[in-house]
């Protein structure tokens, strides 16, 4: 279950009457909460079953250059996405690469 905690406000400055709008932030899932100190933690029978994952650790930076305006509209659309710019571009990479790896840019 997942429950809207609040709302955040977005400013658009690209318009000239400086639009803004009230967005939801991210969901509450009661799933990640940790108990009050002293007290445990409740276990949830779906966190159980999971494997977990170990994250590999980021420590490369790609450095590129690109328009303003460009940028400007990229952050602002992952924002009304509620995702990150690193997120959404590690995500394209990572398409990019197993295309690549699947040969569909041979000739």
């Amino acid at each position: 279950m997942y429950i809207h905690y609040g709302l955040r406000l977005v400013i658009n400055k690209n318009k000239p009457d400086a639009e803004r709008t009230w967005r939801p932030t991210r969901p509450f899932n009661p799933q990640r909460r940790h108990g009050a100190p002293g007290l445990p933690m409740r276990e949830h029978a779906d966190n159980m079953a999971k494997p977990t994952k170990e994250k590999k650790k980021k420590d490369a930076q790609l450095v590129l250059r690109l328009n303003k305006d460009l940028r400007d509209r990229f952050v602002e659309a992952c924002q009304d996405l509620d995702t990150s710019a690193a997120r959404e571009v590690r995500r394209f990479i990572k398409k990019f690469l197993k295309r690549y790896e699947d040969g569909e840019f041979d000739d």
